[in-house]
This record gives structure tokens, C-alpha cells and sequence, in this order.
């Protein structure tokens, strides 16, 4: 995106920990809306409804592999600008 040339390693580093976060939790959503969709199908035997809830899009694996592209993206720039784990870690140290 632009800007993140312009960002600090701290941020960067944020950044990439904040979309870890977000493709741990399309992972969840991911395994809800499966289980919420094998429950809709057998009921759906009974009574047809249920068939019509059941999620099919893929929004959440689009999502996710955004996450992913975005987070391969800022470990480019976070390796171009030389910033390492240690610097994240100990900020006072220079």
C-alpha cells in the first residue's frame, strides 16, 4: 500500500502481527460457518429452509488470502528497510 515505505519497523512489525490475528480469527469463523452449514444440511433434509443458510461463498478464504498477501507484502518492505526482531524488541537499544 503506499506509505509503508514511509512506516517504522515498529509499525511494520504491528502491522504484520495485527493481520496474524485477523487470519486467526477467519480461521475460526471459518470452522463456525462449516459446522453452522453440516447442521443446516441435515436439517434441511427435514424441513427444506435450512438449505437456503447455507454459506457458500468463500468470502472468509478471499479474506484470508488477502490477510496473507498483504502480510508477504510488509515482510518485503520490513526486510528492505533492515529492521530485525531484536530492534522490535529492545527500541532503546540504539
Amino acid at each position: 500500500m503506499p506509505g509503508d515505505e514511509k512506516k517504522s519497523c515498529r509499525a511494520l512489525f504491528a502491522e504484520i502481527k495485527d493481520l496474524d490475528n485477523n487470519i486467526a480469527v477467519k480461521h475460526n469463523k471459518i470452522k463456525e460457518r462449516d459446522t453452522w452449514n453440516v447442521v443446516f444440511f441435515i436439517t434441511g433434509f427435514l424441513v427444506i429452509v435450512p438449505w437456503f443458510l447455507i454459506d457458500c461463498k468463500n468470502s472468509y478464504e478471499t479474506e484470508i488470502e488477502a490477510y496473507k498477501e498483504r502480510k508477504s507484502n510488509l515482510k518485503v518492505v520490513f526486510a528492505d528497510k533492515n529492521c530485525s526482531i531484536t530492534e522490535i524488541a529492545e527500541p532503546n537499544s540504539k
